[in-house]
């Protein structure tokens, strides 16, 4: 009873500080990620009801979107989004911890998940697939039928937030249940609760009218020619060094122990660490390196004091706390914007996109068409309140089966087109898609300026 009570007082406690810290983190963060931009852009698009795939292009699958968009019908600015992101990353915090609790004890698993929202960074789907991953891993200690019919959804659900480590985390858990004699018996049962899920996302692509193009943005783009989103990082080298120590260290605990939670754990490791694929950097890795640590831990837990660790979780959650405001000053609550109302913003920042937007919108009052193509377009629907479905998150591997160039080429057959782009476009952004100035600057003519951006109009207008 005493231990009952005491589990529960320490779980509230990780909660607590998980909460605070969490939230912090995300609500205090400076705008200017463009990964969260980007990410935020796409679920306020389907808020503002675009359908994805045939309404707008995206490599990826769409559960985090939907989701996101619910809150985003009801109040569509960037902070309700923050507010969501800090949920799904605490409830990912929080599952992590209790995890990591259960395989060390209460003052491991508090660091281990300390130091996991220390390098935490922007929600996104790859984050969804691992809180979806990790209540698995919990379901999967104890199967059952019921069980294997939960396992089987959540399955389905990961694979509709990250389609290609979905994949495997169903490949290893089909693999795992045949292997497993006496898990054999639970495959009808997950493949049920799998397919059930399938089923109804096939019936929501038919009844969208965007089932083909489904197949063509997740799946035949990626496994087809043509530019790919693919990387590898020198941020992620402590990451790399982590995950190869936990690897060993889940070997060494499997001939040790022979436990089959360290199996379960190594196997599950193995699938987030696909999420590496095809961009091997700190934002992708950061999720097996968090899972790797665990076994780490286990091996060198005696070899701490309790003491020793308080006095480094205390300095634990100051850093957190430094770090979430270090970047505060100079920023301000610029609320000119709705979609900005209450993100730290550079005044400056808004400032050089609205002389931006000031120019597209006086071609825009004389009839044309503007096509804006810079990792900053999203930013520039957000002050209009508007969503431009195909260049908003115009990146690399992210057109379908289609090359950039070939949108682009299309849009110039409209005389009344204007292309506004930096001359420095192919160092802006790294995913900006290749050949796209080359084209414009080959065929169209350079009408206004603006710092390093430049208004083109297709040749064709005075034809």
């Amino acid at each position: 009873m005493g231990t009952s009570v005491s589990d529960r007082r320490r779980t509230i406690i990780a909660c607590a500080l998980l909460a605070v810290l969490v939230f912090t983190k995300i609500l205090l963060r400076p705008m200017g990620g463009l990964d969260e931009l980007w990410v935020y852009g796409v679920a306020r698009g389907v808020a503002m009801g675009y359908v994805p795939y045939r309404d707008f292009t995206m490599a990826t699958v769409p559960l985090f979107y939907l989701l996101f968009s619910i809150p985003l019908r009801v109040v569509r600015n960037m902070f309700m989004f923050r507010i969501t992101s800090a949920a799904l990353l605490f409830a990912f915090g929080f599952v992590y911890y209790r995890i990591a609790f259960r395989m060390t004890d209460h003052l491991w698993g508090l660091t281990a998940s300390l130091l996991l929202v220390s390098f935490m960074d922007y929600a996104t789907y790859n984050a969804l697939m691992v809180l979806l991953t990790l209540i698995i891993f919990i379901l999967f200690q104890k199967f059952s039928v019921r069980n294997a019919v939960i396992i089987g959804v959540l399955s389905a659900l990961a694979i509709l937030s990250r389609q290609t480590s979905g994949v495997f985390l169903l490949i290893a858990m089909i693999v795992y249940m045949c292997v497993d004699k006496k898990l054999r018996k639970f495959i009808l049962p997950y493949i049920a609760g799998l397919g059930s899920v399938m089923v109804l996302f096939a019936a929501y692509l038919l009844m969208t009218g965007s089932f083909s193009a489904f197949w063509d943005c997740c799946f035949f783009a990626i496994i087809g020619p043509g530019e790919k989103n693919t990387g590898i990082g020198r941020d992620g080298v402590m990451a790399y060094i982590l995950i190869a120590a936990g690897l060993i260290s889940s070997v060494v605990l499997i001939k040790k122990n022979k436990e089959r939670m360290d199996i379960n754990h190594m196997v599950f490791g193995l699938v987030l660490l696909t999420i590496g694929i095809p961009i091997f950097d700190m934002m992708h890795v950061y999720y097996a390196a968090a899972w790797f640590l665990i076994p780490v831990i286990k091996l060198m837990k005696k070899s701490v004091s309790e003491t020793v660790l308080k006095i480094v979780i205390a300095l634990m959650i100051v850093f957190v706390l430094f770090i979430n405001a270090y970047e505060l000053p100079g920023r301000t609550l610029d609320n000119r914007y709705r979609e900005f109302e209450l993100i730290p913003v550079r005044t400056a920042e808004l400032d050089y996109y609205e002389q931006i937007n000031a120019v597209n919108s006086k071609y825009r009052a004389e009839g044309k068409r503007v096509v804006t193509l810079s990792c900053g377009s999203c930013i520039i629907s957000m002050m209009n309140e508007t969503y431009d479905p195909g260049y908003d998150m115009f990146l690399i591997g992210n057109t379908g089966t289609r090359s950039a160039v070939s949108v682009i080429e299309e849009e110039m057959e409209n005389p009344d087109v204007i292309f506004v782009i930096a001359d420095d476009y192919e160092d802006e952004n790294w995913q900006n898609p290749r050949g796209v100035l080359s084209v414009i600057q080959d065929n169209c003519t350079p009408i206004e300026r603006y710092d390093a951006f430049v208004w083109y109009e297709s040749s064709s207008a005075g034809a």
